[in-house]
């Protein structure tokens, strides 16, 4: 079975943001973040787009926020 459009999505920035940053280490979340985790982390979630999307059509995008958690804004944009 193939694997959903969102679900591979998902996965394809958890591999990405794991790959290019040493700054949240293993702290990458989907949607949420866990209670206490450690700063800085990075979360990711569904903003709209695809088959989710009441209308889908067939070249349909996905729109995805992303956001880093840090203790400053300075460690927020390295």
């Amino acid at each position: 079975m193939a694997e959903e459009p969102l679900a591979a999505a998902y996965r394809a920035i958890r591999i990405r943001a794991g790959a290019t940053s040493e700054l949240w280490g293993q702290g990458i979340y989907a949607d949420f973040a866990k209670s206490g985790a450690a700063k800085p982390y990075l979360v990711f979630w569904w903003l709209g787009g695809g088959e989710i999307h009441l209308t889908t059509t067939p070249d349909a995008q996905f729109v995805i926020g992303i956001k880093v958690v840090a203790e400053s804004a300075a460690q927020a944009y390295a």
